[in-house]
């Protein structure tokens, strides 16, 4: 049987495993103390969820390159709750904005995230 793992301590195998360290061409990091807010200033842009605090984030100054904001659970928790789902949608939506609603792997302009599927396959 796999030993159950705390969020922090998914949050800190993500940041080792995805090398989410921040750099001149990158604002990155892990925890859950920094408010979208605080990535906008750091960007020079704002945040429609600017009081939340992801668990991770990946913002690329670039915005043609992928961004990924990270919602992280204890290895035991049931992440299809209503709760999570929302969370987790929430966080999305702010990389969707920040985006200017375009998948910058195939170019698409999405009106929505919902329209768009934050993750879809592009082949």
């Amino acid at each position: 049987m796999a030993n159950m793992l705390t969020e922090d301590e998914v949050r800190r195998l993500a940041d080792s495993r995805l090398n989410m360290a921040a750099s001149k061409d990158m604002v990155a990091g892990t925890g859950q103390i920094t408010t979208f807010n605080q990535l906008g200033a750091r960007l020079g842009m704002t945040f429609n969820a600017a009081n939340d605090k992801p668990d991770g984030w990946w913002l690329p100054r670039d915005k043609s390159q992928p961004a990924m904001i990270a919602e992280f659970k204890a290895s035991d928790k049931d992440i299809t709750t209503a709760k999570c789902v929302d969370e987790l949608r929430k966080n999305v939506r702010a990389a969707f904005e920040r985006q200017n609603h375009i998948c910058p792997a195939c170019g698409k302009a999405f009106a929505d995230v919902e329209e768009g599927e934050a993750d879809h396959i592009v082949a």
